[in-house]
């Protein structure tokens, strides 16, 4: 489409009509849905920054069990399992780097977590009723999860680790 653009002159815009269509989808099959680790996530904390990509990486296996599992929960269900209890481990282990480092707003942070872990039991009890759809999970862990939460909330306490201040023992970074 861009060399079609060019060709018929100058600000000119073309469009593939087929590339989002359910005919396209139909001749390509299933696209691939998964969740992009960038190193823009990281805050600096090489615990926390692991303990991300992780998350990524099971939400991603949690994302292609359903969707080539048709909604088979014996694929589905350990998926989901093995997500939910990376990210129970991974949220202790969060607050308790934290509260070393004296973050102001863990209480708030504390809150936001117990609260994603009982949206994700149930998403679990969703899923075990067979009433849980690739879209309810993937929002769940797309927007709920990194986008409000890793993209919004963890973003405040990344002054605490960025530049290795905070391991050097000097004041962390203000720059956000």
């Amino acid at each position: 489409m861009l060399y079609a653009a060019k060709e018929a002159g100058r600000d000119r815009v073309h469009i593939d009509a087929r590339g989002n269509s359910d005919a396209w989808a139909a001749d390509h099959g299933p696209a691939s849905l998964c969740l992009v680790w960038q190193e823009a996530y990281e805050c600096g904390e090489p615990d926390i920054d692991r303990e991300h990509r992780e998350l990524f990486n099971l939400a991603n296996a949690l994302i292609q069990a359903s969707i080539t599992g048709e909604q088979n929960l014996d694929r589905i269900g350990p998926a989901l399992e093995s997500l939910i209890d990376h990210v129970a481990r991974h949220f202790s282990h969060e607050e308790m780097l934290l509260e070393q480092h004296g973050y102001a707003r863990l209480p708030a942070h504390r809150r936001a977590h117990a609260g994603l872990l009982g949206r994700a039991n149930e998403l679990k009890a969703a899923v075990a009723n067979g009433q849980a759809s690739l879209g309810s999970m993937v929002e769940f862990l797309a927007k709920d999860v990194v986008a409000r939460h890793l993209f919004g909330a963890d973003r405040d306490f990344f002054p605490l680790y960025k530049s290795g201040a905070a391991r050097r023992g000097t004041a962390p970074d203000q720059q956000a």
